[in-house]
């Protein structure tokens, strides 16, 4: 709903400005979209890229080298560790771990539920949970916009 409210705005020729918390911290290296919203507390790492949309909620950390498409949440307190791909639309969930020391994928539309530790790659449009967290759904094939 978020993201089809966003594309519907722009077409009517709007740009969407960003709400960024002074108290967070971000990278100059950082390359930001349009229309995020990044909460009290958070931390973004060099290298890393946020896409149109999304929203990184209160004190979650998004390490070095991570991409994050289009539409995503990351949960208050997620923590995202160096060269993490999360794809569009995808929801990772409050106080969530991701990452193994290697680089790992979040398919599009993909549901991380809160608390989950992640150290494989995970389906698009799949539902995950646990530590280390496992497929609680079977991708499906597409979800709906968040």
């Amino acid at each position: 709903m978020r993201c089809e409210v966003a594309l519907r705005v722009r077409s009517l020729g709007f740009r969407l400005v960003n709400a960024v918390h002074p108290s967070a911290q971000i990278s100059p290296s950082a390359i930001l979209g349009q229309g995020i919203a990044i909460m009290a507390n958070v931390v973004i790492n060099a290298a890393t890229t946020v896409g149109d949309n999304v929203i990184v909620n209160t004190g979650a950390t998004v390490d070095h080298d991570c991409k994050i498409g289009g539409g995503a949440h990351i949960a208050p307190g997620a923590h995202l560790a160096g060269r993490i791909t999360v794809g569009e639309q995808c929801l990772i969930g409050v106080g969530s771990a991701v990452g193994c020391g290697r680089p790992l994928r979040i398919g599009d539309g993909a549901v991380v539920g809160s608390g989950s530790v992640i150290i494989e790659d995970v389906p698009a449009y799949s539902t995950v949970a646990g530590n280390p967290a496992n497929q609680l759904k079977p991708p499906a094939r597409r979800r709906t916009a968040l």
